[in-house]
């Protein structure tokens, strides 16, 4: 029988030898991607904080913008406070209506009465109703009309012509009914 020259006698030493070096091969190879993935990367520069966005990012802040014409000593939301024009007519019989109009609101003032109207479509005009009360103006002339319980209107009063036109209060008198 032919001998292997390059086999060497398998002792128990030889193979507890070999497992231990085995052994510490696989350990090394386990723990040390973990311990690469704890290791600090490279800096890559300072990061800014959250709070702070980068300039000329649409984000950065500006500075506040002051309101335009501010009368001196005006609160700051002066210049936002409603700005009511009143309107006084005469009308047939001597009859007084105030309107104080702001964008689409009237509160017409007839008789110790105020009425809070609302602008509503009208092809030729203006008109101004709560549903029971229009305020209608035409051709200049002004109008305040009462819904009937029968579906008709009884006029309040008619032929109202314009005397006067200012400045109201920011806020017009209370509304009574």
């Amino acid at each position: 029988m032919a001998s292997n020259i390059w086999a060497a006698p398998v002792t128990r030493a030889s193979v507890t030898r070999t497992s231990i070096v085995y052994g510490a091969f696989a350990l090394i190879l386990l723990i040390a991607q973990p311990l690469r993935a704890q290791q600090p990367s490279p800096d890559p520069g300072p990061i800014p904080p959250p709070s702070q966005p980068a300039p000329n990012s649409p984000s950065a802040p500006t500075p506040p913008v002051a309101p335009a014409n501010a009368p001196a000593g005006a609160s700051p939301s002066a210049h936002m406070m409603r700005t009511w024009r009143r309107l006084t007519y005469t009308c047939d019989g001597d009859a007084k209506v105030v309107v104080n109009l702001h964008a689409k609101q009237a509160r017409v003032v007839y008789k110790g009465h105020t009425y809070n109207l609302q602008q509503a479509d009208e092809s030729e005009g203006q008109k101004y109703t709560d549903g029971a009360v229009v305020w209608r103006i035409k051709d200049e002339v002004g109008n305040l009309d009462r819904s009937t319980k029968s579906g008709g209107n009884k006029s309040l009063a008619a032929g109202c012509h314009l005397q006067s036109t200012d400045t109201a209060s920011p806020t017009p008198p209370p509304a009574h009914r």
